[in-house]
């Protein structure tokens, strides 16, 4: 499916983010049902933060995650995403 998508009209958006030639996440629908019919989950409650980006795409996104690891994962190597969000609002809180 890789293959294909690369061979389609993609824009460079979908280029960059591969998960985007398979699913739409504004209308929660397959782009293709029938080339790739594929599904999210919808993303618990607890831990909903569409404020949060963890994405690395600049320098100063990958300082971010730097820092956030460096600090998470020196005290524990299996982080959960309840660590990490805790991490993000002291740190905006502190910046």
């Amino acid at each position: 499916l890789l293959v294909e998508a690369s061979e389609r009209n993609i824009t460079p958006v979908q280029r960059e983010h591969v998960h985007r030639n398979f699913f739409d996440y504004g209308t929660q629908q397959a782009i293709d049902e029938d080339w790739a019919p594929v599904s999210t989950i919808q993303c618990p409650s607890s831990f909903s933060r569409p404020d949060i980006i963890l994405d690395v795409n600049t320098d100063d996104q990958y300082q971010l995650m730097s820092k956030l690891y460096d600090e998470l994962y020196s005290i524990n190597t299996r982080f959960s995403i309840h660590d990490t969000i805790a991490w993000m609002d002291k740190y905006r809180n502190n910046n």
